[in-house]
């Protein structure tokens, strides 16, 4: 006979996120960073991302894992919201 955890466990469903989807267009920083006259070191300086890598991305010479993808949009979206 089951205990009551073991029956809860059978209700869990395990869900990955795989961390290479990459939502990003290449070209979507640099755009990002023409509109607001921001160099890549400036860039670099606001997000803590470093200068090597937002050149191979915005050259689509490397992918960026999720983790920084993801700080780098939240980063765009919030610096669109405050400079209007």
């Amino acid at each position: 006979m089951a205990t009551p955890m073991a029956e809860n466990s059978k209700n869990f469903v395990k869900v990955t996120i795989n961390p290479t989807i990459n939502l990003y267009n290449p070209t979507k920083i640099k755009t990002f960073r023409k509109k607001h006259s921001l160099t890549r070191v400036e860039l670099s300086n606001l997000t803590g991302i470093s200068i090597n890598a937002l050149q191979l991305w915005e050259r689509g010479q490397a992918k960026p894992h999720y983790k920084y993808w993801r700080k780098l949009l939240l980063f765009m979206r919030s610096y669109e919201d405050d400079s209007f």
